[in-house]
This record gives C-alpha cells, structure tokens and sequence, in this order.
C-alpha cells in the first residue's frame, strides 16, 4: 500500500471527521515487521489527532490472521466494560494473508464467527478482485467484503463506505467504535 499511503491517511482523517462526537475511535496498523501496532485506543471521535504518515509503518508481508485475532482479543478485553457499545470492525489490507505465526485461518475464522454472532459489524476491504472470497474464507458475509481499486478513487470508496453506515439506514445497527 506503498502508492497508496497518502490516500489512505486521507481517507482515515476524513472518516473520524464524519463520525458523530458519540463515537469511539480503535486504531490498529499491522505488518510482518512491527507486528500490530495500536495507534489510537478508544478515542472519542472529536479527540482523535490526524493521521500522519509517520504512523503508517510498511513492512514486508501481511500476517492478517495474526492482526484481526490480536485485535479481537484486544478489542474483547475492553469490549466486557463498555457492554452498551456497538462494534464496526472493519479491516482493510493490500494483500492475502502470507505472514501470520501466531494464528491461523480457523483459528481466525472463529473468532470472527463469534464476534459477529455477539452483535459485532465487522467488514473486509481488499485490493484485488479475491477479496470477496478472501472475506468469505474468514467468515465474513460477501455482503461485508468488498475489494478496492489500487488508487485514490478506491481508497475514498471504501472510507466513504465506512462514513455511509454511520448517516445511512443499514439493516445492521449504527456503531459507536470502529477500527480501519
């Protein structure tokens, strides 16, 4: 996501910008290198700085079982004490899974299953035309996977996507935290 890294802080600062002041912010970053990093931990929306690119860490490979499992059991923890809140999770990646150590596809998968059937939104936005079975393979309903064009245009469609659930009747509840 190299190319894209502009667009993507871009499309996050717009994002928060949008999201009513009721809301919370989670942030997550993950690659090979770092592993997951926690850029903003429940925020309220109107207190979250930008987004820079010095907070956009590349690394070599994408361990997104490794990433969506920590940032379930992440996001858990605090979720037992904030029972009133609705969860947006949504994932955005630049690659298929091709680094995690730590979880793995089932593993993963589970998680996933039971989150949603616990009440949370989660979503999966890919580059490329697999994202939609990429979505699926994690149990993510192809309704809440989408793939996005490698340039400024479908970076802006998927953060627009993300705004649009906030401003616009969904057949799921409107969320009160989200993590891109």
């Amino acid at each position: 996501m190299e190319d894209l890294i502009d667009d993507v802080v871009a499309g996050f600062n717009g994002l928060v910008d949008q999201l009513p002041n009721s809301s919370f912010v989670t942030l997550f970053g993950f690659e090979s290198i770092y592993g997951l990093d926690n850029i903003f931990d429940h925020l309220p929306a109107p207190a979250v700085r930008e987004l820079t690119e010095s907070d956009y860490n590349l690394g070599d490979g994408t361990p997104l079982y490794d990433a969506i499992s920590g940032a379930i059991k992440q996001l858990e923890v605090e979720a037992m004490t904030r029972t009133e809140e609705k969860i947006i999770f949504v994932i955005i990646s630049d690659g298929l899974e091709n680094a995690s150590i730590r979880y793995s596809l089932g593993e993963t998968r589970s998680a996933i299953t039971e989150k949603i059937s616990g009440g949370w939104d989660i979503r999966f936005y890919g580059l490329g035309p697999d994202a939609a079975s990429e979505a699926e393979n994690l149990g993510i309903s192809v309704a809440d996977g989408a793939s996005f064009a490698p340039n400024q245009d479908g970076v802006n469609e998927v953060f627009d996507d993300i705004a649009g659930s906030f401003t616009q009747s969904r057949t799921k509840s409107k969320c009160s935290r989200v993590m891109p």
